[in-house]
Formats: C-alpha cells, sequence, structure tokens
C-alpha cells in the first residue's frame, strides 16, 4: 500500500476574505476550533452544450436553477445531484433582497440570462482573452458598481427585515441599544454583558405570555427618544 504524504501549508482567511481553492487539492482545518466559523460555500456548477442541462443531470437544469434564483430560495437538489444535507427553509428569507445590476455575465451566472447572450459573451472576451490591463478596468468598475449597488440595497434588507420580524428584528433591537435575539441552534451566543433575552428561532413564532408587555416596553422606549 502507498501512502502519500502531504506536506501541509496553513492557509488563514480573516474574516471577511475570500479563499478560492480546486476540488482535488486536499483541504482541511486544524482542531481544536476557537471560535464558530461562518462560511458561505458558492457550488459553481456546468452547462452541458445545450445550455439546459447541468453538467451532473441528476441536479436538475438551467431553468430550475433560474427559478430558484428568481425566487430566492434553495434548489431542490445540491450540484451534486443528491438532495441538500444540511438545515434549509422552505420558503425565501423575508428580508432576502435581489442583488442585480451587476452587469452581463453576473447576470448569467445567477441564470437571469443566457450565456450564449452578445452581452454575456462579450464580458467573457475581455476576461478570458484581454490584455491584463483590460482586465484589471474590467475589475475595478464591476467592484465599484457592486459596493455602489450594495449599499443602496441594505437599506431595503433593513426595511424589509423590519417588516417581517416586527420587535424582533434585529435591525430594531439594535436601535434600540438592545442585543439580538440569539437563535436556538447558535451554538456559539456571547454571553458577556449581553442582554436576557429568551431565544427564538427565526422570529416567526407564536407570541408567548410576556412577550406583550416586552413590545411595550420598546414601544415605549422608542417613544421617550
Amino acid at each position: 500500500m502507498v501512502y502519500h504524504i502531504i506536506d501541509w501549508t496553513a492557509q488563514p482567511c480573516p474574516k471577511g476574505h475570500v479563499r478560492v481553492t480546486l476540488p482535488h487539492l486536499p483541504h482541511g482545518a486544524y482542531g481544536p476550533a476557537k471560535h464558530v466559523r461562518r462560511t458561505m460555500l458558492p457550488w459553481f456548477v456546468g452547462l452541458q452544450k445545450d445550455l439546459e442541462m447541468l453538467e451532473v443531470t441528476e441536479a436538475g437544469t438551467w431553468k430550475d436553477l433560474a427559478d430558484a434564483h428568481r425566487d430566492l430560495v434553495a434548489a431542490s437538489s445540491s450540484p451534486s445531484g443528491l438532495a441538500n444535507r444540511y438545515g434549509v427553509i422552505p420558503f425565501a428569507f423575508p428580508a432576502a433582497i435581489e442583488l442585480d445590476g451587476l452587469g452581463a455575465l453576473s447576470d448569467a451566472m445567477v441564470c437571469r440570462r443566457r450565456h450564449d447572450k452578445a452581452s454575456v459573451v462579450s464580458e467573457k472576451k475581455v476576461l478570458l482573452h484581454g490584455t491584463d490591463g483590460q482586465r484589471d478596468e474590467f475589475i475595478r468598475v464591476w467592484r465599484q458598481r457592486t459596493v455602489n449597488r450594495v449599499i443602496e440595497l441594505f437599506e431595503e434588507v433593513q426595511a424589509a427585515e423590519r417588516l417581517a420580524f416586527g420587535s424582533k428584528s434585529c435591525f430594531f433591537r439594535l436601535e434600540q441599544g438592545r442585543r439580538s435575539p440569539v437563535p436556538d441552534d447558535d451554538p456559539d451566543p456571547n454571553p458577556d454583558g449581553a442582554e436576557d433575552v429568551r431565544p427564538v428561532i427565526h422570529g416567526f413564532e407564536e407570541a408567548e405570555a410576556g412577550d406583550e408587555d416586552d413590545e411595550e416596553d420598546v414601544s415605549m422606549e422608542g417613544s421617550e427618544d
């Protein structure tokens, strides 16, 4: 039996940064973990020549992904064709807002445009066949456009979240100087100096005894400000 010795190299990823790797590269993490690490894992998929069937046929079709992105819900299956194995809510998060207006290629990546449309192909040519200067300028403009768009839409996110969750809204409670409710499944609540807030699950549960009094207190605090 042949054993392959891997010379591991530390690649720390600071909070808010992005690490891009390849599926054939072994990767892992040293333990034990000292803090909870929350990650987003975009799983890009390929399209077959007809631009409709996905690379793994069991994963569905381009239209399936287009519908999911449009409705801001999870796809019915993972890119490998298996069912989603982790927690997923069966509806769109109430404060989810469409991030649009970033460019033709960005639209194609989330199935808003077909990959064979002229505007998408044009941007692909810049990135794949353009000069270093052309690519750098494209990325610089895209980044600035994206930052501006995110700042604009974040106000809509806050408004939608307040409307959906009322007095249990994260933004409402932060405005009141109170700590956001901690979900039951959060393994890393910070107890230091924290207000005594009973855990809730996404703010959808029915009001319990004593909640109405809390809401009255919040209203009074808001009126005094």
